[in-house]
């Protein structure tokens, strides 16, 4: 980095070994990241006119075998909102078409074949549905572009045929639409009925409760565009300039997700670190617990009387006198045991303090380090790594740990089953993970009758936690929670939905739970810390 780190800021009466924390500006990705625009083409309505002539001579005579939305994996959720494939076939040929909807990149394609494999977790929308009933079966005759108008209609029915049915895809950018059409009654009117549509459409017409739509003429279109013939040479060139920018889009989408995902996750750890400066500066209070102690201890067969809350002790070292501050309700004896436990709170927060320091000191330089690595276009291992680190995944299951417009920070796992596993190791990031990031139908898990970790087994839909990973959660809540050594231990798991925040306090119940009999297994944590040594880097929390 090209900034100079400032100076470190030292502590006087902090052990030698404490950690000195160092702020550091945040890191942005690497400026040398240029992702070349490319974009779905938009063709003009000469350019349309070709195209759609391609694709008819290729297409026509087809039967109508199945519409699906087709699978994009490498997009988040599996497809695209707004595309379908109509998959055609006869006896001796099969082939599909495809169209897209969404604004600014409309498109229409053909694909040999079948095309792309239809998407699992795709839900057909209403739209989609009336096609597949309506579209079914029927048999393609033409497809047509509407003189200077950017809209290709695909008609099934001979012409003439007052029964034809139509579909008619508007490839303006702004709004594009489509639509189920069939040839007004009165054919002189120049209006097509619509049977569906996909969303709203200028210059509709209700008439006894039927929509109809004006066919456009081209009035305002310009009269003589310049065709380019590398888009429209072939229709199977032109689906795969197509295909191209999609995968481009995805890898731009992606890439911008992690590169937010990372600086969010920086941030995080950047304020983190500033609140742990923060308390390692508390801890400096100036006060000498440890040694009044002594004194005090010292005075226990003659403590001296107190006045206005100050007991006046010797100091048989120096020989001098020190006023410390007691409490009058307490003995010498308690005030002295008191003394005691505050300097063991002081040096058990510098601990703690100190490794939390350490470990999001360490997490920003791994991070840092990430964040500066180029990642080239369209080289998708190294954006797979990327997202590896910071924690994001299309998948959405191994990964992934966005949750909300939260993103969790602390200890995450994965499972022998690949499942995600997120820890907490203090009260508030308990609390953090139980109530913020964990979803109603997750896996809650906690040592029963015993203070530790929450931790969370992150479910899909629809699943259940299989036993390797309730295995393995209860392995790290034993580790988390420092209950290893203490032979067979009782965790309780439920779902998430079932734990309740008591009010007022920083405790909760839970109800509907099961309860698994663990004791400490090396093996498996061994496992477990070893697959996730090169887990996201993420801030960790403060020492139990």
């Amino acid at each position: 980095m090209s900034t100079p780190e400032p100076a470190i800021k030292t502590f006087s009466k902090f052990p030698d070994n404490h950690p000195r924390v160092v702020p550091r500006p945040l890191t942005r990705f690497n400026a040398r990241e240029v992702i070349p625009l490319i974009v779905i083409p938009v063709l003009n309505w000469k350019e349309l006119a070709v195209l759609a002539g391609k694709i008819s001579a290729a297409a026509s005579g087809l039967f109508v075998s199945g519409i699906i939305i087709p699978e994009r994996p490498r997009f988040a959720g599996g497809y695209l909102k707004s595309e379908w494939i109509i998959r055609l076939s006869s006896r001796t040929k099969e082939c599909a078409i495809g169209f897209g909807l969404r604004p600014r990149k409309p498109y229409i394609a053909y694909h040999d074949g079948r095309g792309p494999k239809a998407s699992r977790g795709a839900t057909q929308p209403p739209f989609g549905l009336s096609l597949a009933k309506i579209l079914s079966g029927a048999k393609l005759f033409s497809i047509e572009a509407i003189n200077r108008e950017r809209i290709a209609v695909m008609w099934f029915g001979p012409p003439g045929d007052p029964e034809r049915t139509g579909l008619a895809i508007s490839l303006i950018p702004a709004t594009p639409y489509a639509l189920v059409i069939r040839p007004a009654p009165d054919a002189a009117s120049g209006r097509w009925l619509i049977i569906a549509r996909s969303n709203f459409c200028k210059s509709v017409q209700i008439e006894d409760r039927c929509e109809y739509m004006l066919v456009p003429d081209g009035a305002r279109a310009p009269e003589n565009p310049k065709i380019r013939e590398e888009l429209v040479e072939s229709a199977s060139g032109f689906t795969a300039g197509i295909e191209k920018a999609l995968e481009t889009e995805a890898f731009e989408t992606r890439l911008s997700s992690a590169r937010k995902t990372a600086n969010d996750i920086l941030k995080q750890t950047k304020e983190r670190l500033r609140q742990t400066e923060a308390t390692l500066s508390k801890a400096d209070d100036g006060k000498d617990w440890q040694r009044w102690g002594d004194l005090l201890k010292a005075s226990l067969h003659a403590p001296p009387p107190m006045q206005n809350g100050v007991r006046t002790l010797t100091d048989y070292e120096t020989g001098g006198t020190v006023p410390v501050p007691c409490d009058p309700q307490l003995t010498a004896q308690e005030q002295s045991a008191k003394f005691y436990d505050l300097a063991r709170r002081r040096m058990r927060r510098i601990e703690e303090s100190g490794a939390r320091a350490r470990e999001l000191s360490a997490a920003a330089d791994r991070l840092e380090k990430i964040l500066e690595a180029s990642v080239t276009t369209l080289d998708w291992n190294a954006l797979e790594k990327l997202e590896t680190a910071t924690g994001f995944s299309v998948r959405g299951v191994k990964c992934a740990v966005k949750t909300g417009k939260n993103t969790w920070t602390g200890r995450t796992y994965a499972s022998a089953d690949g499942l995600l596993i997120m820890i907490g190791r203090d009260k508030e990031e308990n609390l953090e993970l139980t109530f913020r990031h964990a979803r109603g139908n997750d896996i809650w898990m906690h040592a029963r009758g015993a203070p530790g970790s929450h931790a969370i087994i992150q479910l899909p839909a629809g699943k259940s936690a299989p036993l390797e990973t309730l295995l393995d959660c209860a392995q790290l809540i034993l580790h988390h929670s420092s209950l290893s050594d203490r032979g067979k231990v009782e965790v309780d798991y439920t779902f998430r939905k079932n734990v309740k925040r008591i009010r007022g306090t920083d405790q909760v119940s839970y109800t509907g739970n099961k309860t698994l009999l663990v004791e400490a297994d090396p093996l498996r944590l061994k496992r477990l810390t070893l697959q996730n040594s090169s887990q996201p880097v993420r801030a960790p929390g403060p020492l139990s």
